[in-house]
């Protein structure tokens, strides 16, 4: 209900005067009450109060980064990010979002390099081979985009984001039996998942299979895939 969360936090930030050795536990959960409930602009007081009592602490620095990124300002999550490479130059975390940042920014070539050398250093990451990948896709450039779908399911066979995606890598390479058995994995698994259902339905519709396609359209409209 409105006022509650800020209640909340009042009552957190009394505790914190109260018992200052704890105050960044109860900054914390201020925080994690306004990101729960997408109060994002809400959410970035106190997560700059964690970070003036653990300024060295990378994750702290993360989540603020990832609150700027959810609100869509790409500088101040940029700025962020950049902090916690001053602490640790290796963090692939946050280089992975950073490179989101910059694709958001239309600086897709940026994005691109900074995926490549995160997975020059460790090809086994699989968000930085998912990411590559959703940019290649976008570029339509197919057949790289499906490798590095293919990569990112080696090491999180998983993800059925990374599997419909590469399921569409498939469908665009006419390549439509291999689509569709990527699809049917992803179903197979969640069987209401809206991405795959609308996309299998979609390869039905094409070859005019109408009344099969119709129930995964159904399950895409659902899962808000389908604008009413």
């Amino acid at each position: 209900k409105a006022g509650q969360l800020e209640k909340a936090e009042a009552v957190y930030n009394i505790l914190a005067e109260i018992n200052p050795a704890e105050a960044k536990t109860y900054h914390r959960q201020s925080f994690r009450i306004y990101d729960v409930a997408g109060k994002y602009e809400r959410a970035i007081t106190p997560a700059k109060k964690v970070i003036d009592l653990e300024p060295k602490n990378e994750t702290n620095h993360y989540y603020l980064g990832l609150t700027y990124f959810k609100l869509q300002k790409y500088d101040e999550a940029r700025a962020t990010l950049v902090k916690i490479l001053e602490i640790n130059s290796a963090d692939r975390e946050s280089r992975n979002l950073i490179a989101l940042v910059h694709r958001y920014q239309g600086r897709v070539a940026d994005a691109i390099a900074e995926l490549n050398r995160v997975i020059a250093e460790d090809p086994r990451d699989a968000p930085a081979h998912h990411n590559l990948g959703n940019i290649l896709l976008g570029l339509q450039r197919y057949e790289e985009a499906a490798t590095h779908f293919r990569a990112a399911l080696d090491n999180n066979p998983l993800s059925a984001k990374s599997r419909t995606n590469l399921a569409v890598c498939l469908k665009k390479l006419g390549r439509i039996e291999e689509a569709v058995r990527q699809l049917n994995t992803v179903l197979d698994a969640q069987a209401d998942n809206p991405e795959a259902s609308y996309h299998i339905g979609e390869i039905l519709f094409i070859f005019k299979r109408y009344n099969e396609a119709l129930p995964f359209f159904v399950t895409a409209a659902d899962g808000g895939m389908i604008a009413a």
